[in-house]
């Protein structure tokens, strides 16, 4: 393993941006029926989003792989598969707070059916960051980013569930959730503006 990618300061935003996205991704995930429940949906109904969360994650999955296989986008961006995963992580974001402020069911469904799409573009891509980014060094990349999903799984729940107490509002743990990735994909893009500002002055 390159412990040395440890020293790097691009690995290291790079590997706690990626896993505080999926990480919020996965705690976001089984809050959709709590959040039903907490707008006084039905059984029926709350049955109904989970077999829609489900249905529409296997056809999100198609269309992302589809999407990451673009040759448009190798051309467009350097590193598409980030670029695709940055889009769905700031987009998820925006569907939690959609989320926190949907009042029906359809609304609800709607924010469901594009979570399920951003849901898959971050899943399908958040490894392959690693090999675009660190091409030499893709599986000592992947190992040691895995120090950083278990640290942020295990905090980052826990406090979206404290802030939920804390609040007595569902919609406190959906905030810090969203605003915690936004923060993140908006660091990656600062980074990448800088860096190519850098690169275009050396030129």
């Amino acid at each position: 393993i390159k412990w040395s990618l440890l020293k790097d300061p691009l690995f290291l935003i790079i590997a706690a941006g990626n896993a505080i996205c999926f990480t919020s991704l996965l705690v976001q995930l089984p809050q959709i029926s709590i959040i039903a429940k907490e707008k006084s949906f039905s059984l029926d109904e709350r049955a109904n989003l989970l077999s829609i969360l489900s249905a529409t994650d296997i056809i999100s999955r198609l269309f992302q792989g589809f999407l990451g296989d673009l040759s448009c986008l190798k051309k467009l961006f350097k590193h598409p598969k980030k670029f695709l995963f940055t889009l769905c992580s700031l987009c998820l974001a925006g569907t939690m707070i959609g989320m926190a402020f949907a009042q029906t069911f359809p609304q609800l469904v709607v924010c469901v059916c594009l979570t399920s799409a951003f849901n898959a573009g971050i899943m399908l891509n958040s490894s392959q960051i690693y090999r675009e980014c660190f091409p030499s060094f893709f599986s000592s990349a992947l190992g040691l980013s895995s120090f950083f999903r278990a640290f942020f799984a295990l905090t980052m729940g826990p406090v979206a569930g404290y802030l939920k107490e804390y609040f007595q509002d569902f919609r406190a743990s959906l905030f810090f959730l969203a605003i915690s990735s936004l923060i993140c994909m908006l660091c990656w893009i600062l980074i990448d503006c800088r860096t190519g500002q850098s690169t275009t002055a050396k030129d």
